[in-house]
């Protein structure tokens, strides 16, 4: 079998600002926080540590659709996947 190399895509990524990391970061905490009780529960500690950058990369995530798309459309059918309150 011939040796398939998957082609690099030239994505441009994301760089937060220093202030979306830092607010992202504050976000995650926040939700770690409230997640502690389910975590003593229900999740061990190696699994808590396996999700907490999740949260954080999903928060980042929110963050730049809120900041960066222009078309209300997209805004809009991103943001509706979550549940904003």
């Amino acid at each position: 079998m011939a040796n398939k190399r998957k082609k690099k895509r030239n994505v441009k990524r994301y760089t937060p600002s220093e202030y979306q990391k830092a607010f992202a970061t504050y976000i995650a905490m926040v939700i770690r926080n409230a997640t502690e009780n389910f975590h003593s529960k229900y999740l061990s500690d190696s699994q808590m540590k396996e999700l907490n950058p999740i949260i954080h990369n999903a928060v980042v995530t929110a963050l730049y659709a809120i900041d960066t798309y222009d078309d209300e459309t997209l805004r809009s059918s991103f943001l509706s996947m979550g549940t904003l309150a």
